[in-house]
């Protein structure tokens, strides 16, 4: 309700969001990216699961947000959004993101094209 915040999100929870996602996903959650892709010589690209990474942003974000409700916690909120961003979840939410586009937009709108 009105003044809460959620509950942080625990770790069973997490992997059971991330095994109905794959479900719900399969067969198109498997991704690939390269940790620092503005390197001279990139790295060799590494495989990732997009429902494990959905479920981690939301983790994450949820996590954050669990201190919300009262005013006197809310920079502490703020901080540790920014924080988990920088360091883990913005990572996800790109490497998601690119595997997402790719998915609706060049692999599903060829399938239709191709129908």
């Amino acid at each position: 309700g009105k003044g809460t915040s959620p509950d942080p999100i625990t770790t069973d929870a997490e992997g059971a969001l991330s095994l109905a996602l794959a479900e719900t996903m399969a067969p198109y959650h498997i991704h690939w990216f390269v940790f620092d892709p503005v390197k001279d010589e990139p790295e060799e690209p590494v495989a990732s699961s997009l429902p494990h990474d959905l479920a981690e942003i939301y983790r994450d974000v949820r996590n954050s947000c669990a201190g919300w409700a009262a005013p006197e916690s809310r920079r502490d909120a703020v901080w540790e959004m920014r924080f988990a961003f920088s360091t883990h979840w913005g990572r996800h939410a790109v490497h998601a993101m690119v595997a997402m586009h790719s998915l609706l937009y060049d692999q599903y709108i060829e399938a239709l094209e191709d129908a």
